[in-house]
């Protein structure tokens, strides 16, 4: 009960959303465009406000989004993504200071992203540890139709038969 009164007392900053391409460039702005065709890339700037930048699919011109000159840490990414059968997928991961970027008035800063799954294997005789993770090393998550799938697993001994399986429980 007391960690939800101190929670209630804090100010919730919601992050300034860019999900269109401006008309006309400001003085004293720069564009930031992404290889995600739909998703959205998360942001804090030096002043630690967080700012979100998304795309729903855009093409040419329309993909750059305009942000104010400055550094910027990337601290997350959301990559969205449809099945042929119509079902949801997404990508989630995040990472303090993921990536440091800087936007410089009137450029284009192109901003790739890595959007692999990686898979880390870390095992001892009696423990097996699996890092799920993105681009630079960010902790991942992998969503179906909202809800956050498991991993599954299996075990192999040196003959190659099946010792041990389960899902992976991570994010």
């Amino acid at each position: 009960m007391a960690f939800a009164k101190w929670f209630e007392s804090k100010p919730v900053s919601l992050p300034q959303v860019v999900g269109r391409a401006p008309k006309q460039l400001a003085e004293g702005e720069g564009l930031v465009e992404t290889d995600l065709q739909r998703g959205a890339i998360l942001l804090v700037n030096e002043d630690g406000e967080h700012v979100r930048l998304s795309w729903e699919g855009e093409a040419g011109e329309d993909r750059g989004r305009a942000l104010p000159v400055g550094t910027y840490h990337l601290t997350g990414y959301r990559v969205l993504a449809t099945a042929d059968d119509g079902t949801a997928w997404h990508l989630s991961a995040t990472k303090p200071k993921l990536r440091e970027i800087e936007v410089v008035a009137g450029e284009t800063l192109e901003l790739e992203i890595d959007q692999r799954v990686h898979l880390s294997l870390n095992q001892t005789a009696k423990r097996v540890n699996v890092a799920v993770m993105g681009d630079g090393h960010a902790g991942l998550s992998v969503y179906k139709a909202g809800r956050r799938i498991p991993l599954g697993y299996r075990l192999l001994d040196a003959d190659g038969k099946s010792v041990a399986k389960g899902d992976l429980r991570y994010g």
